[in-house]
Protein backbone atom coordinates (compact mmCIF):
# COMPACT_ATOMS: atom_id res chain seq x y z
CA UNK A 1 0.00 0.00 0.00
CA UNK A 2 1.29 3.41 -0.99
CA UNK A 3 1.16 4.90 2.50
CA UNK A 4 3.44 2.26 4.06
CA UNK A 5 7.12 2.66 4.90
CA UNK A 6 8.89 -0.69 4.52
CA UNK A 7 12.32 -1.71 5.84
CA UNK A 8 14.04 -5.10 5.90
CA UNK A 9 16.79 -5.80 8.45
CA UNK A 10 19.12 -8.76 8.75
CA UNK A 11 19.43 -10.70 11.99
CA UNK A 12 22.17 -8.37 13.24
CA UNK A 13 19.87 -5.33 12.95
CA UNK A 14 21.50 -3.87 9.81
CA UNK A 15 19.23 -2.51 7.09
CA UNK A 16 19.16 -4.80 4.06
CA UNK A 17 16.45 -3.20 1.95
CA UNK A 18 13.75 -0.50 2.00
CA UNK A 19 11.07 0.98 -0.21
CA UNK A 20 11.38 4.40 -1.84
CA UNK A 21 8.97 5.98 0.64
CA UNK A 22 11.24 5.09 3.57
CA UNK A 23 14.35 6.21 1.72
CA UNK A 24 12.80 9.59 0.85
CA UNK A 25 11.63 10.13 4.43
CA UNK A 26 15.27 9.96 5.61
CA UNK A 27 16.70 12.19 2.89
CA UNK A 28 15.13 15.36 4.28
CA UNK A 29 17.07 14.87 7.55
CA UNK A 30 20.05 12.84 6.31
CA UNK A 31 20.83 14.17 2.79
CA UNK A 32 23.83 11.85 2.53
CA UNK A 33 21.39 8.91 2.08
CA UNK A 34 21.11 9.60 -1.65
CA UNK A 35 20.15 6.06 -2.68
CA UNK A 36 19.52 2.57 -1.32
CA UNK A 37 23.20 1.61 -1.40
CA UNK A 38 23.93 4.43 1.07
CA UNK A 39 21.27 3.03 3.40
CA UNK A 40 22.15 -0.67 3.34
CA UNK A 41 24.27 -1.65 6.35
CA UNK A 42 23.08 1.24 8.52
CA UNK A 43 21.31 0.56 11.83
CA UNK A 44 18.81 2.37 14.06
CA UNK A 45 21.75 3.93 15.92
CA UNK A 46 22.58 5.93 12.78
CA UNK A 47 19.19 7.63 12.66
CA UNK A 48 17.63 7.64 16.14
CA UNK A 49 18.63 8.73 19.65
CA UNK A 50 20.21 5.99 21.77
CA UNK A 51 17.13 5.29 23.92
CA UNK A 52 14.80 5.02 20.94
CA UNK A 53 17.25 2.90 18.94
CA UNK A 54 17.64 0.52 21.90
CA UNK A 55 13.85 0.17 22.13
CA UNK A 56 13.56 -0.65 18.42
CA UNK A 57 16.40 -3.18 18.64
CA UNK A 58 14.79 -4.89 21.66
CA UNK A 59 11.51 -5.27 19.75
CA UNK A 60 13.42 -6.67 16.75
CA UNK A 61 15.21 -9.18 18.97
CA UNK A 62 11.89 -10.33 20.46
CA UNK A 63 10.46 -11.08 17.01
CA UNK A 64 13.62 -12.88 15.89
CA UNK A 65 13.74 -14.95 19.09
CA UNK A 66 10.05 -15.92 19.24
CA UNK A 67 9.14 -15.94 15.56
CA UNK A 68 5.99 -14.01 16.47
CA UNK A 69 4.85 -10.78 14.77
CA UNK A 70 4.98 -7.54 16.75
CA UNK A 71 2.50 -4.65 16.41
CA UNK A 72 2.42 -1.35 18.30
CA UNK A 73 1.61 2.32 18.25
CA UNK A 74 4.73 4.23 19.23
CA UNK A 75 6.69 7.47 19.04
CA UNK A 76 9.11 7.97 16.16
CA UNK A 77 11.58 10.87 16.15
CA UNK A 78 14.79 10.63 14.11
CA UNK A 79 17.82 12.66 15.21
CA UNK A 80 17.10 16.23 14.12
CA UNK A 81 13.54 15.40 13.11
CA UNK A 82 10.11 16.14 14.57
CA UNK A 83 8.17 13.85 16.90
CA UNK A 84 5.63 11.69 15.08
CA UNK A 85 3.57 8.65 15.99
CA UNK A 86 3.38 5.48 13.94
CA UNK A 87 1.59 2.19 13.75
CA UNK A 88 4.34 -0.39 13.23
CA UNK A 89 4.37 -4.12 12.50
CA UNK A 90 7.42 -6.38 12.52
CA UNK A 91 7.31 -9.83 10.92
CA UNK A 92 10.02 -12.50 10.59
CA UNK A 93 11.11 -13.47 7.07
CA UNK A 94 11.86 -17.18 6.58
CA UNK A 95 13.81 -19.16 3.98
CA UNK A 96 12.79 -22.45 2.32
CA UNK A 97 13.99 -24.36 5.39
CA UNK A 98 11.69 -22.18 7.55
CA UNK A 99 14.65 -20.49 9.19
CA UNK A 100 14.40 -16.79 10.04
CA UNK A 101 16.92 -14.84 8.01
CA UNK A 102 15.58 -11.27 8.28
CA UNK A 103 12.90 -9.00 9.68
CA UNK A 104 10.33 -6.99 7.72
CA UNK A 105 9.20 -3.74 9.32
CA UNK A 106 6.20 -1.82 8.03
CA UNK A 107 4.99 1.41 9.59
CA UNK A 108 2.55 4.17 8.93
CA UNK A 109 2.29 7.67 10.41
CA UNK A 110 -0.84 8.38 12.44
CA UNK A 111 -2.14 11.40 14.40
CA UNK A 112 -0.97 11.77 17.97
CA UNK A 113 -2.65 9.29 20.35
CA UNK A 114 -6.09 10.47 21.48
CA UNK A 115 -6.36 13.01 18.65
CA UNK A 116 -9.07 10.90 17.04
CA UNK A 117 -11.28 10.18 20.03
CA UNK A 118 -14.04 7.62 19.53
CA UNK A 119 -16.92 9.11 21.48
CA UNK A 120 -18.33 7.16 24.40
CA UNK A 121 -21.78 5.62 24.10
CA UNK A 122 -24.52 7.50 25.93
CA UNK A 123 -27.19 4.79 26.02
CA UNK A 124 -27.63 1.03 25.75
CA UNK A 125 -28.53 1.14 22.06
CA UNK A 126 -25.30 2.97 21.17
CA UNK A 127 -23.25 0.61 23.32
CA UNK A 128 -24.46 -2.41 21.35
CA UNK A 129 -25.56 -1.16 17.92
CA UNK A 130 -23.45 1.85 16.92
CA UNK A 131 -20.23 1.33 14.94
CA UNK A 132 -17.58 4.07 14.81
CA UNK A 133 -14.49 4.41 12.61
CA UNK A 134 -11.89 7.13 12.01
CA UNK A 135 -9.93 7.24 8.73
CA UNK A 136 -7.15 9.47 7.43
CA UNK A 137 -7.13 11.37 4.13
CA UNK A 138 -6.14 8.16 2.29
CA UNK A 139 -9.18 6.36 3.75
CA UNK A 140 -6.84 4.29 5.92
CA UNK A 141 -8.14 3.24 9.34
CA UNK A 142 -6.91 5.27 12.32
CA UNK A 143 -9.31 4.18 15.04
CA UNK A 144 -12.52 2.26 15.70
CA UNK A 145 -14.80 1.30 18.55
CA UNK A 146 -15.10 -2.21 19.97
CA UNK A 147 -18.38 -2.89 18.12
CA UNK A 148 -16.66 -2.47 14.75
CA UNK A 149 -13.69 -4.63 15.77
CA UNK A 150 -16.06 -7.37 16.95
CA UNK A 151 -18.02 -7.20 13.67
CA UNK A 152 -14.87 -8.05 11.70
CA UNK A 153 -13.71 -11.02 13.74
CA UNK A 154 -16.04 -13.65 12.23
CA UNK A 155 -14.50 -13.15 8.79
CA UNK A 156 -11.12 -11.68 9.83
CA UNK A 157 -10.03 -13.33 13.11
CA UNK A 158 -6.61 -11.67 12.84
CA UNK A 159 -8.25 -8.29 13.59
CA UNK A 160 -8.52 -8.82 17.34
CA UNK A 161 -7.81 -5.23 18.44
CA UNK A 162 -7.71 -1.71 17.04
CA UNK A 163 -3.93 -2.08 16.68
CA UNK A 164 -4.49 -4.82 14.08
CA UNK A 165 -6.90 -2.54 12.20
CA UNK A 166 -4.78 0.62 11.98
CA UNK A 167 -2.95 0.97 8.67
CA UNK A 168 -5.44 -1.11 6.67
CA UNK A 169 -8.12 0.22 4.34
CA UNK A 170 -11.45 -1.00 2.95
CA UNK A 171 -9.75 -3.08 0.23
CA UNK A 172 -8.72 -5.53 2.97
CA UNK A 173 -12.34 -6.18 3.99
CA UNK A 174 -14.50 -5.57 0.91
CA UNK A 175 -14.59 -6.39 -2.79
CA UNK A 176 -12.82 -3.82 -4.98
CA UNK A 177 -15.99 -2.19 -6.32
CA UNK A 178 -17.49 -1.68 -2.86
CA UNK A 179 -14.19 -0.46 -1.38
CA UNK A 180 -13.83 2.05 -4.24
CA UNK A 181 -17.34 3.34 -3.57
CA UNK A 182 -16.59 3.85 0.13
CA UNK A 183 -13.34 5.65 -0.70
CA UNK A 184 -15.09 7.96 -3.18
CA UNK A 185 -17.65 8.91 -0.52
CA UNK A 186 -14.83 9.52 1.98
CA UNK A 187 -13.04 11.74 -0.54
CA UNK A 188 -16.19 13.76 -1.14
CA UNK A 189 -16.52 14.52 2.58
CA UNK A 190 -12.86 15.43 3.00
CA UNK A 191 -12.71 17.71 -0.04
CA UNK A 192 -16.05 19.47 0.50
CA UNK A 193 -16.11 19.45 4.31
CA UNK A 194 -19.80 18.53 4.07
CA UNK A 195 -21.24 15.57 6.01
CA UNK A 196 -22.52 12.53 4.09
CA UNK A 197 -25.53 10.39 5.03
CA UNK A 198 -26.80 7.31 3.24
CA UNK A 199 -28.57 3.98 3.48
CA UNK A 200 -26.45 1.48 1.56
CA UNK A 201 -25.43 -2.13 1.10
CA UNK A 202 -22.46 -3.52 3.03
CA UNK A 203 -20.89 -6.92 2.43
CA UNK A 204 -17.60 -7.97 3.99
CA UNK A 205 -15.55 -10.54 2.07
CA UNK A 206 -17.02 -13.89 3.06
CA UNK A 207 -20.04 -12.31 4.74
CA UNK A 208 -23.72 -11.74 3.86
CA UNK A 209 -25.16 -8.59 2.30
CA UNK A 210 -26.54 -6.26 4.98
CA UNK A 211 -27.96 -2.76 4.83
CA UNK A 212 -26.87 0.08 7.04
CA UNK A 213 -27.38 3.74 7.74
CA UNK A 214 -24.07 5.59 7.63
CA UNK A 215 -22.94 9.14 8.35
CA UNK A 216 -19.48 10.54 7.55
CA UNK A 217 -18.14 13.79 8.99
CA UNK A 218 -14.79 15.53 8.47
CA UNK A 219 -12.17 15.38 11.23
CA UNK A 220 -10.35 18.70 11.70
CA UNK A 221 -7.20 19.62 13.59
CA UNK A 222 -6.76 22.64 15.86
CA UNK A 223 -6.31 24.87 12.77
CA UNK A 224 -9.52 23.66 11.18
CA UNK A 225 -7.72 21.60 8.52
CA UNK A 226 -9.38 18.31 7.59
CA UNK A 227 -7.08 15.39 8.39
CA UNK A 228 -9.60 12.56 8.10
CA UNK A 229 -13.20 11.51 8.55
CA UNK A 230 -15.32 10.08 11.34
CA UNK A 231 -17.86 7.41 10.36
CA UNK A 232 -20.83 6.21 12.38
CA UNK A 233 -23.17 3.52 11.13
CA UNK A 234 -25.70 0.98 12.31
CA UNK A 235 -27.22 -2.02 10.58
CA UNK A 236 -30.87 -1.86 9.60
CA UNK A 237 -33.09 -4.70 10.84
CA UNK A 238 -34.60 -6.91 8.18
CA UNK A 239 -38.29 -6.69 7.48
CA UNK A 240 -40.31 -9.87 7.04
CA UNK A 241 -43.13 -9.69 4.50
CA UNK A 242 -46.18 -11.85 5.11
CA UNK A 243 -49.19 -12.67 3.02
CA UNK A 244 -51.61 -10.03 1.84
CA UNK A 245 -54.12 -9.22 4.54
CA UNK A 246 -57.38 -7.49 3.70
CA UNK A 247 -55.98 -6.01 0.53
CA UNK A 248 -52.75 -4.94 2.23
CA UNK A 249 -49.28 -6.30 2.96
CA UNK A 250 -48.26 -7.48 6.44
CA UNK A 251 -44.75 -6.45 7.52
CA UNK A 252 -43.12 -7.58 10.77
CA UNK A 253 -39.89 -7.04 12.74
CA UNK A 254 -38.65 -7.99 16.24
CA UNK A 255 -39.93 -5.95 19.19
CA UNK A 256 -36.33 -5.62 20.42
CA UNK A 257 -35.86 -3.19 17.51
CA UNK A 258 -38.26 -0.66 19.03
CA UNK A 259 -35.91 2.26 18.26
CA UNK A 260 -36.48 1.73 14.53
CA UNK A 261 -39.39 3.16 12.60
CA UNK A 262 -41.03 1.88 9.44
CA UNK A 263 -40.72 4.08 6.35
CA UNK A 264 -41.96 3.80 2.78
CA UNK A 265 -40.98 5.24 -0.60
CA UNK A 266 -41.78 5.05 -4.29
CA UNK A 267 -38.20 4.01 -5.11
CA UNK A 268 -34.98 3.07 -3.35
CA UNK A 269 -33.79 6.64 -3.84
CA UNK A 270 -36.70 8.01 -1.80
CA UNK A 271 -37.99 10.39 -0.63
CA UNK A 272 -38.92 8.31 2.41
CA UNK A 273 -41.93 9.00 4.64
CA UNK A 274 -43.26 7.37 7.83
CA UNK A 275 -45.80 4.57 7.50
CA UNK A 276 -48.93 5.72 9.33
CA UNK A 277 -50.55 2.30 9.66
CA UNK A 278 -50.92 1.23 13.33
CA UNK A 279 -48.74 -1.62 14.59
CA UNK A 280 -49.62 -4.44 16.96
CA UNK A 281 -47.39 -6.78 18.96
CA UNK A 282 -47.76 -10.53 18.60
CA UNK A 283 -45.27 -13.33 19.18
CA UNK A 284 -42.42 -10.93 20.01
CA UNK A 285 -42.90 -9.09 16.70
CA UNK A 286 -44.23 -5.72 15.64
CA UNK A 287 -46.79 -6.33 12.90
CA UNK A 288 -48.13 -3.71 10.51
CA UNK A 289 -50.57 -4.15 7.66
CA UNK A 290 -49.73 -1.61 5.00
CA UNK A 291 -52.70 -0.75 2.75
CA UNK A 292 -52.17 -1.36 -0.94
CA UNK A 293 -51.49 1.91 -2.72
CA UNK A 294 -49.88 2.96 -5.97
CA UNK A 295 -46.18 3.75 -5.80
CA UNK A 296 -45.40 2.66 -2.22
CA UNK A 297 -43.37 -0.38 -3.16
CA UNK A 298 -40.30 0.02 -0.92
CA UNK A 299 -40.05 -0.20 2.87
CA UNK A 300 -37.23 0.13 5.39
CA UNK A 301 -36.62 0.39 9.13
CA UNK A 302 -34.59 3.38 10.26
CA UNK A 303 -33.63 4.86 13.61
CA UNK A 304 -34.85 8.46 13.43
Amino acid sequence: MAHLYIVDKDTSGAIANANDRYLQSLQAIFPEITNLSKLVGKTDYDFYPMEQAEKFRADDAHVLATGLPFEAIEANQPIGGVLNYVYVSKTPLRDLQNQIYALRIQFYFIPAPNQTLIRAATNDWERTQLFQIDKDTNSVFLNANSNYIASLQANFPEIHSVTNLIGRDDTYFYVAEEAAKFKADDHQVMTTGVAYHSVEANQQLGGPVRYLYVSKNPLRDSKGIVFGIHLEFYYLPELSAGAAVGGGLELSWPTEQSVYHLQQADSLNGPWSPVDAPSKVAGGMFRVVVPSQAGAGFFRLLKE
